[in-house]
């Protein structure tokens, strides 16, 4: 069993390494998003294809962006001024989020420059060591990850399949990180609303897959994970427009499964 110190260190490593990629996406991404609804690329096929498509009123996602290039639904031909009020608000979301970020980045490079940290607590300690390339600049970062950043768990899903997963074994962080991101006391939880978050969790367990769905286990056909994690996908994209706004770029899930590297890159 993972004690308490273990998996509090394991936490915070994972929200370190998730507000890097919220960083990232910023300057890769929500600078440099393009006017929404996003164009998709006609050269995708297959369980690729939903990564960039508006919502598609019934399509099967396993149709070709081609498709979807021409496909609008019937709400954006039916009114111009509410296609530019939608347009109007997701690019203010978009906007709200690309701004905390750059305080976020403008706070670590002041701390870069100075070598010294923002922080109400100033006895607070900055850790230091040949292991730190920078040690204000990770000290700073972590500073603005625990003041900003947020996470939205999706509703959707039922247990023991989402939203739950193993507390102990080696499989522990999977369902020490559920539990966490929706314990009420957490403040890493966007709480009224996904536009305050920065990234967007998938709360499927895959060890809690493979032990209600494949057990007792007459094959290693990493198929039904597959259709399970797409299907989940599948509804997230077509229900809200985050998925399709930074092509899932911005969406994770945890898992210490192996199982889950097999199936994560289609």
């Amino acid at each position: 069993m993972l004690c308490s110190s273990q998996t509090s260190m394991a936490l915070q490593m994972l929200y370190s390494m998730l507000l890097i990629s919220a960083l990232t996406l910023c300057s890769l991404i929500l600078y440099s998003s393009p006017p929404f609804p996003l164009k998709p690329s006609p050269s995708a096929t297959s369980y690729s294809s939903f990564l960039a498509v508006e919502p598609t009123d019934g399509l099967p996602l396993n149709a070709t962006r081609t498709a979807f290039a021409t496909h609008r639904p019937p709400s954006y031909n039916q009114s111009s001024e509410g296609h530019r009020n939608e347009l109007t608000r997701r690019r203010t979301e978009v906007a709200r989020v690309e701004l905390d970020l750059m305080r976020a980045r403008k706070a670590i490079r002041n701390a870069i420059r100075s070598k010294s940290h923002a922080w109400e607590n100033e006895d607070c300690y900055v850790p230091r060591g040949p292991v730190y390339r920078n040690p204000t600049a990770f000290h700073q970062s972590h500073i603005e990850m625990v003041k900003r950043f947020k996470i939205w768990v999706y509703k959707e899903g039922e247990r023991p399949l989402a939203h739950n997963g193993p507390m102990k074994n080696i499989y522990g962080v999977e369902g020490q990180f559920l539990d966490e991101l929706e314990s009420p006391h957490t403040h890493f939880a966007a709480r009224h609303h996904p536009s305050e978050a920065h990234a967007f969790l998938i709360p499927l367990s895959v060890a809690n897959v493979v032990e209600y769905v494949y057990r007792p286990i007459t094959n290693y056909s990493r198929d039904r994970l597959q259709a399970i994690f797409t299907d989940y996908v599948n509804v997230v994209a077509r229900k809200y427009p985050y998925w399709n706004r930074s092509f899932g770029a911005d969406h994770f899930m945890i898992s210490c499964h192996d199982w889950v590297l097999l199936f994560i890159r289609k």
